[in-house]
């Protein structure tokens, strides 16, 4: 899965960010989302050192840079590395299953789109645990929830729910003999193999010594400490509630983040 990862990242930094797997996370919605958790972690924190695992062309660094004393950024793709390194972090070039930083360092450890590249998480969420300081923070977000009704509709989501276009992924994906698209199903692993139950990974970081665990269910909300109320995102619930036929938030939505403290 490393070797895949490598492939398809280098393969794809250039136009990751505009690329339609990537469609949702450059969006304002997500951008306020990821400002909004990295401040309070600031805030909850020493705010003297960041570390994004898998941080690609840099979409946290470029908060991070910012509001910690030192951000650190580490990746398999040294192409990526190189798209990254404008926003001024310390870049390793390496897996987050085994990092090169001592014990108790970190005040925040960020993986963004992460976790679901990662063969067994709870190797990764090991190693968070020893380099993060007592009080740091956990923030994973944009990893896929097995929860979300049916895996042939996720491309559904994908394409904004636009019907044709998604039927056209679907059947491409399931008749290509393409290797990239291969490779990029073995980095994915989690979205074309076995999906995530964040249950089972928030029991997990308890067991390891978080002291606050939480996991938020979103289909890319603006917010995951305050609810819209705005009249449309209300109609969106509803819709998806039907769609999903469950008003559980865990069947509701596609995606969910992570937000822990040691």
């Amino acid at each position: 899965m490393e070797g895949a990862n490598i492939i398809y990242h280098d393969f794809m930094a250039e136009g990751y960010e505009t690329d339609v797997s990537t469609n949702f996370i450059f969006e304002e919605n997500c951008q306020y989302r990821i400002a909004e958790i990295l401040e309070w972690a600031k805030a909850e924190t020493e705010g003297e050192y960041a570390l994004d695992i898998g941080c690609g062309t840099g979409n946290i660094l470029k908060f991070t840079t910012r509001l910690f004393s030192a951000a650190f950024g580490i990746d398999l793709s040294l192409s990526m590395l190189k798209r990254s390194h404008v926003f001024g972090a310390h870049l390793v070039q390496g897996t987050g299953l085994q990092t090169p930083f001592p014990d108790s360092f970190f005040d925040l450890v960020t993986g963004f789109s992460l976790v679901h590249h990662i063969h067994e998480p709870t190797a990764l969420f090991r190693e968070i645990f020893r380099i993060l300081k007592k009080g740091g923070i956990l923030y994973t977000d944009w990893d896929f929830n097995r929860h979300f009704f049916w895996k042939p509709l996720y491309p559904l989501w994908t394409h904004r729910m636009n019907i044709p276009k998604a039927l056209f992924s679907l059947c491409k994906r399931k008749t290509t003999r393409d290797r990239m698209v291969k490779t990029f199903e073995l980095a994915e692993y989690h979205v074309f193999r076995k999906w995530l139950d964040p249950e089972p990974l928030r029991r997990f970081l308890a067991q390891l010594g978080f002291e606050k665990v939480a996991v938020f269910y979103h289909w890319n909300c603006r917010s995951l400490f305050r609810k819209s109320s705005r009249g449309l995102d209300r109609t969106y619930e509803i819709l998806k509630s039907l769609i999903s036929l469950s008003k559980n938030p865990q069947d509701m939505n596609p995606v969910f983040s992570i937000v822990a403290k040691k």
